[in-house]
């Protein structure tokens, strides 16, 4: 092969080390790329090794598989098995290879592909069924790509399902901006999973000649591309995966609803989080499942329709529209101020309830875009009134300036502070209760000791002097 000769826009032209490891530019201009090889390359003849050398401005596939990868690969990764074996670390030589055209390397560099050695594993696949033309399911073994922004299939897998096409013109590029080719064809494909399901997934796939012959023959470091790491994968065993690393949790739960206006925003939001977004799910268990989290009321809403996927839209709609008010939510936030229970003198339960409900209070209105920061001679106004006198004196007393408007923040720092007092004093009072009740049983049982021995006594010199009457 003509050394001189421009390499072909369609060659593969790079290794893994031309690439990643050493490009060194020569003070004439040139480039200079070196190709480290193993020692027992000079086992092969002079002929042999200049051909290896010349690899890399050779045309077609590699000369071991005829993949379209780099034929160094297979004698790198003879030699790394090797050197493992033996458990020694072999010096490499350096090959130099001079490319001319430094412009022309740079823009060959695009079909490149990186590779790396860290032994991780690259793709999940799993076995999923796609519907052919007449309606019969056909098994095909898919490519798990959870970096990819598309749905692709291959040609033969495309002529084999004789789906309608669409022509398209869709420039596809890889993993590190690799040129992957062209689409000409998009078909519409229904994917569902192999075992008895009713989910099914719509997608529009494009055509492309070969998927597995653009992937890396090498691993990839899945650090490098964080689309490698999102979502569990098919097979733990397969693939590298970040939610295996965190902690296990205890699954979310959903709570019940009843209908009360306050507690849809929460309710309705955990549901679509963890159910109707679920890809997995059919809409037909979607509905199965919103059922199962209602009650009283909120189920009655929806009890005239069949439980199927025609009517789970329908279902959600009538409960949006009968429960997302926002002026209902609004009046029932206000009512839990004013409708909250006048405190008992020197009731701590009651204090802190009071505490808890401006908090309850100014989350909700928070909650539905009010600004609650500029309402504190309102909330303050409401609260007071239900405070007992005493509370309502130290209250007045906590206040520097007479004069100046007291803050919500300022009220329920007094109203935690005066829980804090009543708790200490009803414990110790307990404490005085329980000494002052020990010591009256003691003296209870001192006074009916002593009227029991006078009795005994009595008792005693009774029966002595009868018996000396008897005998004398």
């Amino acid at each position: 092969m003509d050394q001189t000769k421009k390499p072909d826009k369609k060659i593969i032209h790079h290794c893994e080390k031309h690439f990643a490891e050493t490009h060194t530019r020569t003070q004439d201009g040139r480039y200079e790329v070196k190709l480290p090889f193993k020692d027992d390359t000079s086992k092969l003849g002079d002929s042999r090794k200049q051909a290896m050398a010349r690899l890399c401005v050779r045309k077609g596939t590699c000369q071991q598989c005829d993949k379209e990868h780099h034929t160094l690969l297979h004698f790198e990764k003879k030699n790394e098995d090797k050197s493992a074996s033996d458990g020694s670390n072999k010096s490499t030589n350096a090959l130099t290879l001079s490319i001319e055209d430094a412009e022309e390397e740079e823009e060959e560099e695009q079909h490149v592909v990186l590779h790396s050695s860290s032994g991780s594993p690259l793709f999940p696949t799993a076995l999923v069924k796609i519907k052919a033309i007449g309606g019969n399911w056909t098994l095909f073994r898919a490519l798990i790509d959870t970096g990819s922004g598309d749905t692709f299939i291959s040609e033969k897998a495309a002529q084999e399902l004789s789906l309608p096409r669409e022509k398209i013109n869709a420039p596809v590029r890889g993993i590190g901006g690799a040129t992957a080719g062209v689409s000409k064809h998009q078909i519409r494909i229904q994917v569902a999973p192999r075992f008895p399901s009713t989910f099914q997934l719509d997608a529009q796939a494009l055509v492309l000649s070969s998927l597995t012959g653009l992937l890396p023959q090498r691993n990839i470091e899945s650090s490098s591309y964080k689309g490698l790491k999102i979502g569990n994968t098919a097979n733990d065993q397969y693939t590298w995966s970040h939610a295996a690393q965190r902690p296990k949790l205890p699954p979310i739960k959903i709570g019940k609803f009843s209908g009360q206006l306050t507690e849809w925003k929460s309710f309705y939001e955990m549901f679509v989080h963890i159910i109707h977004k679920d890809p997995r799910l059919h809409d037909t268990e979607k509905f199965s499942y919103l059922l199962s989290y209602l009650e009283g009321e909120a189920k009655g809403v929806v009890a005239h329709l069949s439980p199927t996927g025609d009517h789970y839209q329908a279902a959600l709609e009538l409960l949006k529209k009968r429960y997302d008010n926002k002026r209902g939510v609004t009046f029932q936030y206000v009512n839990i101020l004013l409708d909250s229970k006048k405190v008992e003198f020197r009731n701590a339960k009651d204090i802190i309830a009071l505490h808890d409900k401006i908090n309850e209070f100014s989350a909700g209105m928070k909650s539905l875009g009010y600004s609650v920061e500029d309402w504190d001679p309102v909330i303050v106004g409401i609260i007071i009134r239900k405070l007992d006198g005493e509370s309502l004196r130290l209250f007045e007393e906590s206040i520097l300036d007479p004069t100046a408007v007291p803050t919500t923040q300022q009220l329920q720092t007094f109203l935690l502070k005066r829980h804090h007092v009543l708790n200490t004093l009803k414990a110790g009072d307990s404490n005085i209760k329980a000494k002052k009740t020990n010591k009256d049983n003691k003296e209870t049982s001192r006074k009916a000791f002593h009227a029991t021995n006078i009795q005994f006594l009595h008792l005693y010199f009774l029966s002595r002097a009868l018996w000396t009457r008897m005998v004398f």
